[in-house]
């Protein structure tokens, strides 16, 4: 059962969020008044120009921004809670267990000496607090679920015995193991290749489905966002977005809205949402 079947609000409301770096010298804007929100069951495509703050964006959801990082204006609130205003111990609770991410090379996600059948159990046994044998079982299930072959012997692998494919969904394995309600994924196909790329953008949207999980899909790939988001938010410049519901507008649409959108060195950033 999915963690936000009894939560009916935006999983996550994304408002006006300002993220900056800082150095010795000074302070470094890396996003600048962002705005989205991310719906129960809903997948939300997050594209934008090298460099304009997309993965910025999920590491400030996940508090993972360093020690030189900062919040500096706006709210992340998840099931209607404002993650600024969590401290470590109460975040750390729901980072792993209700919000999961999906990095961009899945060799820094596993541990490289430590078996893929352990690194899975780890999850529940550390936020469920499930014993080894009800842990196991997840395990193999949750890897039947990725489409991986003899799934006990990929338990029984260390990382660097597996493909990058396969890597890759033992890494969507793992982020699915405690039925997240919230699930980010930073261009978790830009190590692949065309036709792996394809059956893990296959294997995210169904799984999406049977879990009911919302996700924040992060890529350059504009195709792959079409084929797998229900919704598409263009970031520019760090701060301008827009946003448009592929259901409703349709595809053909998107392409003319990207025009529409450039904007003009006098526009004020808002968000449109269609409806």
């Amino acid at each position: 059962m999915n963690k936000s079947a009894d939560y009916d609000g935006p999983i996550l409301e994304i408002d006006r969020l300002s993220i900056s770096f800082f150095t010795r010298m000074h302070e470094i804007p890396a996003v600048m008044d962002f705005s989205t929100t991310v719906m129960p069951g809903e997948a939300m495509g997050l594209v934008g120009e090298s460099g304009c703050g997309k993965s910025t964006v999920a590491l400030g959801v996940m508090q993972d921004l360093g020690v030189n990082g900062k919040i500096v204006g706006g709210s992340i609130k998840f099931k209607g809670r404002n993650l600024n205003e969590m401290s470590d111990e109460e975040f750390r609770d729901i980072r792993g267990n209700e919000i999961a991410m999906i990095y961009q090379e899945p060799m820094a996600s596993l541990n490289p000496a430590m078996k893929i059948g352990k690194q899975l159990m780890e999850v529940p046994m550390i936020h469920e607090n499930v014993d080894k044998d009800e842990a196991y079982k997840r395990a193999l299930q949750v890897v039947t679920d990725v489409k991986l072959p003899d799934p006990e012997r990929i338990l029984k692998s260390f990382p660097h015995q597996l493909s990058g494919g396969q890597q890759q969904r033992i890494v969507i394995a793992m982020a699915l193991m405690s039925k997240p309600s919230l699930l980010i994924l930073d261009e978790p196909t830009t190590a692949l290749d065309v036709t792996v790329e394809a059956s893990i953008v296959e294997l995210v949207r169904d799984l999406g489905k049977k879990y009911g999980t919302s996700m924040l899909f992060i890529s350059h790939n504009l195709g792959l966002i079409l084929e797998t988001c229900d919704r598409i938010c263009v970031m520019y410049s760090e701060s301008y977005c827009r946003v448009w519901c592929l259901r409703l507008v349709g595809h053909a649409a998107i392409w003319s809205g990207f025009v529409v959108s450039i904007p003009s060195l006098n526009m004020t950033p808002v968000m449109t949402l269609a409806r």
